[in-house]
Parts: structure tokens; C-alpha cells; sequence
């Protein structure tokens, strides 16, 4: 009897459970992540942006205070108009997403912050810088 209907089966098992796998956590990943996040936000979906937190974010930002704190942000902002990613940096041993936040008043960046686990470690808004004129 021949081994190679066996070999072939047992290759194209593992090939499917190769591919039921999640994908490897890419920078390209993250960032639709990161958007994503921001988007739950703006669409009031507190409990599954949180889904990605890691404890500690989970402990420091639970539903109700998530809501708070963008409530408060558009407050100062208005609406969310436009998100776009604006790359990525590294700072001790995290990744850290921006993304460019347009509201109706301004514009924010949002700082997405991963940890090695892929978790959200950290979720910060700050001014966008000015563009620098070419020169």
C-alpha cells in the first residue's frame, strides 16, 4: 500500500488548520485596527472598542468612562468627520498607530498604542501638529 494518499491527506490537513489560524498581528493589521477602534468610538460602540484592551486599559477605560471621555473630546471637537492613518513608531517595546482625526473644530491626532501581544496598551489624543511648508 502506498504512503503517499496518506502524506498527501495529512499535508492538506495542515495546510487547512494552517489556514483557519489567525493571521500574523502586521503593521498594515494594527493600523485597520486603530481605525477601527476610533470608528466604534465615534459610532458609540464602547463595549466591543474594548475588546482589543489589555487589562490594565480595561481597568483604566471601562465602557461608561470610554463614553465619557469621547463625549468629552467631541464636545470640545464636534463631530468626527474624517479618520485617516498617519503611520506608525516604535517606543520601548510598543507600536505605536496614528491615526489623523478630523472633527467638525479641529483636528487630533489618536496615538493607538500595541503591546507585543498585540493588545491595546494605550489610547491617547493630542493636537495634530502644524504641517511643515516644503521648503
Amino acid at each position: 500500500m502506498s504512503r503517499f494518499p496518506i502524506l498527501l491527506c495529512g499535508l492538506a490537513f495542515a495546510l487547512l488548520l494552517r489556514a483557519e489560524t489567525p493571521a500574523e498581528d502586521t503593521d498594515a493589521t494594527q493600523a485597520r485596527r486603530a481605525i477601527a477602534l476610533i470608528e466604534q468610538l465615534r459610532d458609540g460602540d464602547y463595549e466591543t472598542s474594548q475588546k482589543d484592551f489589555d487589562d490594565a486599559m480595561k481597568n483604566a477605560l471601562p465602557p461608561d468612562r470610554l463614553e465619557q471621555t469621547w463625549r468629552s473630546i467631541m464636545g470640545q471637537t464636534g463631530r468626527l468627520l474624517a479618520l485617516q492613518s498617519a503611520g506608525a513608531s516604535d517606543h520601548e517595546g510598543y507600536r505605536i498607530h496614528h491615526v489623523d482625526c478630523s472633527f467638525e473644530r479641529g483636528e487630533l491626532v489618536a496615538d493607538v498604542v500595541f503591546s507585543a501581544q498585540g493588545q491595546v496598551a494605550g489610547l491617547f489624543f493630542r493636537p495634530k501638529p502644524p504641517e511643515i511648508a516644503d521648503q
